[in-house]
């Protein structure tokens, strides 16, 4: 049964197909150039997904619903760089599908891991579709109270994170550690049921659910929203002001939303086609000319992990105030600190050299210095005094 199950699992071929991973076939050069790509998609996406959270936390301004479900979408992707390009690190440089831990632990890590892939995948779709509900109602239907209001949008995310789990669940039963000849794999294994059967099952539902669903919702919702625009443009000579800055704030986040869904549908769909193709059409086996094609698919699927709040900082300017106010702190509270260290280092000096007789009173109290950054710091042996 173990060796059979071996050949039915999407990433870990016959020995004929493992010869085609990556693992056995770049070279160090290659193998080096990649892990710099994903080690730099770690970072950015653990940095900025964090930025986003306490910008959106910190700021009660921020907390639109927009912004909201931004933030929900940053949690899930900090899963992402934490549990899933750690993976793919090392099946850069080992075979797919060898697992390096074994017993407990081992068996929770295998299914929790490509759960949280799947989990993550889940999480953003279904964000992205209910801003665009946001956005259609509130551009559309300016006027009416939107259905997504702020007393409900924590029971909407506590929604879409249970849907989630539940249509990934089945993840944490089929992902298993078999050991064999001595080497420990994570694979799928469906028994008692059909292995070939419930995985097309399974990937049809979350296409449907995950993919096809939101991704239609989210097409119908923004061509309505454009002709909608189009047609009132002739409008807004008519309504009042405050209506008309209201409407030019809700197109400017509309097309910035239009952006993040572009760039998310575009690193996403081609994970989708390598796995409508690998469960469809080559019954779960990867063929040798394949392997490229799923390495660059899952590249531009992390990449959005980092991509994702770059964007969202960059066409934001409430993210980049903040950014620039702590960071202005930061800069204010570090000259501070320095000036200080120098300031205490001046004055003990002076201090030893009036107690030792080698200096005069005077020298005991200097004149209040500059340093070139606007802060004046006026030395004392007795106390110190920073004036801005």
């Amino acid at each position: 049964m173990r060796h059979l199950l071996l050949n039915n699992t999407t990433y870990l071929p016959p020995a004929k197909g493992a010869a085609c991973a990556a693992s056995a076939t770049d070279t160090m050069f290659v193998k080096a150039f990649k892990t710099i790509l994903l080690l730099l998609i770690m970072v950015a996406a653990l940095l900025g997904n964090l930025f986003i959270i306490i910008i959106v936390y910190k700021k009660k301004n921020m907390r639109r619903t927009t912004n909201i479900f931004i933030a929900n979408m940053a949690a899930s992707d900090i899963f992402v760089a934490v549990v899933v390009i750690p993976r793919i690190l090392v099946e850069l440089y080992i075979q797919p599908r060898i697992w390096l831990i074994d017993g407990i632990t081992g068996s929770f890590l295998c299914k929790f891991c490509f759960f949280f892939a799947d989990f993550s995948v889940c999480i953003s779709i279904i964000s992205h579709a209910v801003i665009a509900v946001d956005r259609f109602w509130a551009i559309v239907y300016s006027l009416r109270q939107s259905p997504i209001s702020a007393a409900r949008r924590k029971y909407l995310i506590a929604l879409i994170w249970v849907f989630s789990f539940l249509l990934c669940s089945p993840n944490l039963y089929i992902y298993r550690v078999y050991q064999i000849n001595g080497t420990n794999y994570c694979v799928i294994d469906w028994s008692p049921l059909d292995n070939t059967t419930s995985k097309k099952a399974f990937i049809t539902v979350i296409l449907i659910f995950v993919f096809c669903i939101p991704v239609l919702l989210m097409m119908v919702l923004y061509s309505w929203l454009v002709i909608s625009l189009k047609t009132k443009q002739s409008l807004s000579a008519q309504t009042s002001q405050v209506r008309k800055q209201r409407r030019k704030e809700d197109i400017r986040v509309f097309r910035k939303v239009i952006v993040m869904v572009t760039v998310f549908l575009f690193s996403t769909i081609p994970l989708v086609v390598l796995a409508m193709l690998s469960y469809y059409i080559w019954d779960s086996r990867l063929p040798c000319g394949a392997w490229s094609f799923a390495f660059i698919a899952h590249l531009l699927f992390l990449s959005n992990c980092g991509i994702n709040p770059c964007l969202c900082i960059a066409l934001h300017e409430s993210y980049r105030h903040y950014i620039r106010k702590r960071f202005c702190a930061w800069r204010k509270k570090l000259l501070i600190t320095a000036s200080s260290q120098t300031a205490k280092t001046y004055s003990l000096r002076q201090y030893e050299l009036t107690a030792n007789g080698d200096g005069s009173r005077k020298a005991s109290r200097s004149r209040s210095e500059r340093n070139g950054k606007g802060i004046f710091i006026e030395l004392d042996p007795r106390k110190l005094v920073v004036v801005f």
